[in-house]
């Protein structure tokens, strides 16, 4: 996040609102109301600087079309999104903070993979490597191409062992393959409306306490800040990546 934080502070009442009003037509399935309040959220966020946050909110419409099955204004929207995210990863100082990138992109490709658009689901895996992608990110974001590969026959083991280790690749490709693992591990509470209303508050959050203490982050602890915050300050049980794959 690059943004400026003093325009976030004025116009945080604002934001709130709008967001509020974003899940209450998108309940009720009144898109044209949802978009207005959308877009006006997104003038927001690019009038400040946030162009991650503007990609998210955006994100919200193509919801919308998902839901509606208008798939082909879905993935126009999901198109969107993707430009605008990678311009905001090019252009953001933090990216070293920002380990959400990663699943973010991996969402976008599973998307991708749900309307058959495998193509863009394997480019986008594919940056997802390139921007943040250790551990457990890792292993999904290899996991998510073999199994992009699984659907359109595509060989991936040259790129993949030119980068990472042949004998990991090779058993996350025979777990997949296997169904042994899934490409898209999110708590369910992720798709409710309370939920929905702090996630980008939530995330900003997790960023700022970074900056303030050691100005670096692993998965681990981007993780535990955000099931602490969940939990502390909004009574939300939240599960992680890695908590959901032990289940």
């Amino acid at each position: 996040m690059s943004g400026d934080e003093e325009q976030y502070k004025a116009n945080k009442e604002m934001i709130q609102s709008l967001s509020e009003e974003c899940i209450y037509y998108r309940n009720i399935n009144d898109i044209e109301k949802g978009k207005e309040s959308i877009m006006e959220l997104c003038s927001i966020y690019r009038r400040i600087g946030y162009l991650d946050l503007e990609a998210k909110t955006l994100y919200w419409l193509a919801s919308f079309y998902k839901n509606r099955q208008e798939f082909a204004e879905f993935e126009k929207i999901l198109d969107q999104v993707s430009s605008l995210y990678k311009r905001a990863i090019l252009e953001s100082e933090d990216q070293k903070l920002y380990a959400d990138n990663n699943a973010f992109l991996l969402d976008l490709s599973a998307d991708y993979i749900s309307i058959g658009a495998y193509s863009k689901a394997f480019d986008t895996a594919i940056y997802s490597i390139k921007v943040y992608s250790v551990g457990f990110n890792l292993k999904r974001s290899i996991a998510t191409l073999y199994e992009i590969e699984k659907l359109r026959n595509d060989d991936l083991d040259n790129y993949l062992f030119l980068s990472y280790d042949k004998s990991k690749v090779n058993s996350i490709k025979s777990a997949v393959m296997a169904g042994k693992i899934s490409t898209s591990l999110r708590d369910p509470i992720e798709d409710t409306d309370n939920y929905r209303k702090i996630s980008l508050e939530i995330e900003k959050e997790i960023v700022d306490k970074i900056k303030e203490e050691d100005n670096e982050i692993n998965y681990h602890k981007y993780f535990d800040m955000k099931k602490d915050i969940l939990e502390r300050e909004f009574g939300i049980k939240w599960s992680s990546p890695e908590e959901l794959k032990k289940k």
